[in-house]
């Protein structure tokens, strides 16, 4: 008849299922007195009828789908039933704003606090004795203080990650780390740490108290430094 109903879809007809109904049918809701009616399939738009077999029904009373499977106009809707709409100050007319994905990228920079300690082992001379350990040296103060930048990349669908980091303390300890975050599958992520000690990254320490005027320099990664890979797979519950 080319009339327009506004309902919610209840029950699909099948054969030896659903009281009064047929298989050729389906029981509609209609929206404005919230009344249960049952129409036939051959009754409904072209539409209507290609969206309905396109359901898989089990009986239950939420069924799921695609949304790639739906035409482009069922896809605009659903966007903008999904979409926030807010008032434009002093134009008197609304505007319509349609939530999509997206990247992100962050920056952090901040200051670090990291003390460093040297000892020494004195080893006993008699087994009957102990090991005398003692401290001679701590970086601390000024020197432990340092600062450092991190830049944080997220991709649109949240399934990568990256970050790239930057340290460097008063000290004279230096470093470099880069990483990668994948999920893979549900709960499980694929990773990649890696940290650079440049060449010259290094710390001083006196390793006599009685000798305030000697010093030794530890490099973390060698004279010439180091790379450090370490990949990873994690499961976050």
């Amino acid at each position: 008849s080319g009339n327009v109903i506004n309902a919610s879809l209840i029950q699909r007809g099948k054969a030896g299922e659903g009281e009064g109904i047929k298989k050729e049918q389906v029981v509609l809701r209609r929206k404005k007195d919230k009344k249960r009616i049952k129409i036939k399939i051959s009754d409904l738009s072209k539409s209507d009828q290609k969206f309905l077999n396109k359901l898989v029904w089990d009986g239950k009373k939420v069924g799921s789908l695609l949304i790639k499977s739906l035409s482009e106009e069922d896809q605009k809707l659903i966007n903008t039933a999904n979409a926030s709409i807010r008032d434009k100050p002093g134009k008197g007319r609304r505007k319509i704003k349609i939530g999509q994905p997206y990247a992100s990228l962050r920056i952090k920079a901040g200051f670090s606090f990291t003390q460093f300690v040297h000892g020494r082992v004195d080893p006993a001379e008699n087994d009957d004795e102990i090991d005398v350990y003692s401290i001679t040296d701590r970086i601390n103060g000024s020197e432990a203080i340092g600062f450092y930048v991190k830049l944080e990349g997220i991709t649109d669908n949240k399934k990568s990650k990256s970050y790239l980091q930057f340290n460097s303390s008063g000290s004279g300890f230096k470093s470099i780390g880069f990483g990668l975050k994948h999920n893979i599958w549900k709960s499980v992520h694929l990773g990649l740490d890696c940290a650079l000690y440049p060449k010259g990254s290094s710390i001083e320490f006196r390793p006599l108290k009685t000798d305030a005027d000697k010093t030794w320099t530890w490099y973390p990664g060698g004279e010439g430094g180091i790379l450090l890979i370490a990949p990873y797979l994690s499961v976050q519950f």
